[in-house]
């Protein structure tokens, strides 16, 4: 099945069963076994990137070392500032 814009996260097991309800949500033949899932997304206003932030996070936190996810907890602006401007980009139209 081809997906081209689509990433892989790895959620708690209770979002896990909720996600794989909604039509955009697979499972990777390689990674869904260790509990990691597909979501299709696009530039739609169908993605809601808020959500798809929260998932990533929270995908982060469940692989990372626990000195990482301190690091990422001490400096709490820069995960509330948008892609733009945490890559040190200034806003365009600004």
């Amino acid at each position: 099945m081809d997906r081209p814009h689509s990433l892989v996260v790895k959620p708690d097991v209770e979002e896990r069963r909720a996600l794989l309800e909604l039509p955009r949500v697979f499972v990777p033949p390689y990674f869904g076994p260790a509990g990691w899932i597909g979501i299709d997304v696009d530039e739609s206003p169908r993605t809601d990137w808020t959500v798809i932030a929260e998932l990533i996070d929270a995908s982060y936190r469940q692989v990372a070392l626990k000195r990482q996810v301190a690091a990422l907890d001490a400096h709490p602006v820069v995960a509330s500032m948008s892609p733009t401007a945490a890559a040190g980009h200034p806003a365009s139209g600004n």
